[in-house]
């Protein structure tokens, strides 16, 4: 069965570049984690079925896992396992030595 490519975005990831990648859209990758019960999974578990059954290369195991728990609702974009990083830059115009100076 041919797969059909949708404008879906997931985890920041497009379904043409996840197809791409893996063979599957975002919503054949929905199906089938569904089928798994992945549901009820916790993330580390999802990851390790994708490795290991699908075989998934580490990182795209990880990144299917994150666009399925968004998918889903079981997280929200930028949600880590134990809740949100927040963090903050600034660009300044001078040298690292003399930032790295100022800062100690």
């Amino acid at each position: 069965m041919a797969a059909t490519r949708t404008s879906m975005k997931t985890a920041g990831i497009s379904d043409s570049a996840v197809f791409k990648a893996t063979g599957r859209t975002w919503a054949e990758w929905i199906r089938l984690l569904d089928r798994a019960g992945a549901r009820k999974m916790v993330h580390r578990d999802i990851a390790a079925h994708l490795h290991r059954r699908e075989k998934l290369s580490s990182w795209w195991s990880q990144m299917v896992t994150v666009g399925y728990e968004q998918a889903r609702g079981m997280r929200r974009a930028g949600e880590k396992p134990a809740g949100f990083d927040v963090s903050k830059s600034k660009t300044v115009n001078v040298s690292s030595g003399r930032a790295f100076a100022a800062s100690s």
